[in-house]
């Protein structure tokens, strides 16, 4: 309910558009459930999951390789769809986490960046290169907020 009143006043004052390639990870049979439940159930599955190495297999989900690759995806087409123009995306904290690893030019590893819940990045885009200008920005988590300047 609060959902289709908030698309419904935003789509007032801008174009809303769902991709499904910006969702967050697959989790397969974990998908609803408890993700602490799953460590004690599952603790081989979970600590694949826990190292966030890329080609990590659990619950027949989806891999940090495989949500990488259509995150990035997504977001290169938006990019190139929306050039020179501000764009706001919303999205999920593995899904970001994995772009941040892009972004920053490290390795790819879906636990490397925890972000904060509601928390917000900004990344440029220009000549096919991301570069971010604020990362894991919250004020409402830290009165210093020029501590997640870039």
């Amino acid at each position: 309910m609060i959902m289709d009143r908030t698309l419904k006043s935003t789509a007032a004052a801008a174009l809303i558009v769902c991709d499904d390639r910006l969702r967050e990870i697959n989790l397969g049979t974990w998908e609803g459930r408890i993700i602490e439940e799953m460590a004690v159930e599952c603790p081989e599955e979970f600590a694949q999951f826990a190292s966030g190495k890329p080609d990590a297999v659990f619950a027949d989900g989806e891999n940090f390789a495989g949500l990488h690759q259509r995150f990035i995806e997504a977001l290169e087409a938006v990019a190139r769809k929306h050039s020179g123009k501000t764009v706001t995306i919303f999205s999920h904290g593995m899904a970001l986490a994995c772009a941040l690893c892009a972004f920053n030019g490290v390795e790819l590893n879906g636990r490397t960046y925890k972000q904060k819940n509601a928390c917000l990045n900004v990344v440029d885009y220009e000549n096919g290169k991301w570069q971010i200008m604020l990362q894991n920005y919250s004020p409402y988590y830290e009165t210093d907020s020029l501590k997640y300047m870039i």
